[in-house]
């Protein structure tokens, strides 16, 4: 996380960092940490889909599963001609299912 930190104050403004830092984040269980550099991400470039998808990752890690269908769809959204949506969809909808069941 330390260098990932740093590579966000040489450059705050490339997307990259902030996503390489939240995921890091997100996997040391940081997860309101990693969903505040997401966010900052997704402010930078909302039209970068990874954002979206590590904003979901880290919305469905804190229980909050509506919110993470809703970044998955985002992300799909803008995939436009990626060769494999269905990942996404597919976990759009199994956020979505567990929504409803909490």
């Amino acid at each position: 996380v330390q260098d990932f930190t740093r590579a966000v104050e040489l450059d705050p403004a490339d997307v990259r960092g902030w996503l390489a830092r939240s995921i890091a984040r997100r996997q040391a269980g940081e997860c309101e940490a990693a969903l505040a550099d997401a966010d900052e991400l997704v402010k930078l470039d909302d039209a970068f889909a990874p954002g979206h998808v590590q904003r979901a990752a880290a919305k469905y890690q804190l229980h909050r599963y509506a919110e993470a269908a809703a970044d998955y769809r985002a992300a799909l959204a803008r995939m436009g001609d990626d060769p494999d949506p269905g990942t996404l969809n597919s976990l759009a909808s199994q956020v979505t299912t567990q929504a409803s069941v909490a």
